[in-house]
């Protein structure tokens, strides 16, 4: 499932500009929630097979990760059918979309960090220490994400903006290593 989640990231990537163009954000954030869906069984796959202290704090994190990201793609699925459908008027639904795109990603790219680092930690302790370096190194990405969370809590007066082909391509890298040691585990 984890290998059918990184072919459809690389479909959307072959496919985003396209998308993008012909306005599908529908279709994108639909194939996002599927992603995210796949990649659920990432944290459960290392819970089964890594031990240590951090394992279940590790599961939770990867979990609610994986959660508030398929929620938030999925809210926005919604909002882009509302859009589409002009059930509700747009200011309406731009003011939900702002809610639930950006803010709730960005504090879910929090918690795939601390997960990232503490899967890194966990993965040390269990001697798959190429792996859980890797891991700990992407982990940090931390502070990029935290000054992106304070580019929005300033009204963009301080922090950085968001590149969403860095996060997009970093997340796809990730979840590839991650596959690649599911493989090696």
């Amino acid at each position: 499932m984890v290998l059918s989640g990184l072919i459809i990231y690389l479909v959307l990537f072959l496919y985003s500009k396209y998308l993008i163009k012909n306005e599908k954000f529908m279709l994108i954030h639909l194939m996002f929630t599927l992603i995210f869906i796949c990649f659920s069984q990432v944290s459960i796959i290392y819970f089964e097979n890594l031990n240590g202290q951090l394992n279940v704090y590790t599961l939770v994190l990867g979990l609610l990760f994986i959660f508030m990201m398929s929620v938030s793609m999925f809210l926005q699925v919604i909002c882009d059918i509302l859009l589409a459908t002009q059930l509700v008027r747009n200011e309406i639904v731009d003011k939900i979309f702002k809610i639930v795109s950006d803010p709730i990603e960005v504090m879910s790219h929090i918690v795939k960090s601390i997960w990232l680092l503490s899967l890194g930690m966990l993965m040390i302790q269990n001697h798959y220490y190429i792996l859980g370096v890797i891991t700990l190194i992407w982990g940090l990405l931390i502070i990029y994400y935290f000054n992106i969370l304070i580019n929005y809590y300033t009204k963009q007066n301080r922090g950085i903006r968001p590149n969403t082909v860095f996060i997009n391509g970093e997340t796809f890298l990730i979840f590839a290593i991650l596959f690649i040691g599911i493989l090696v585990i």
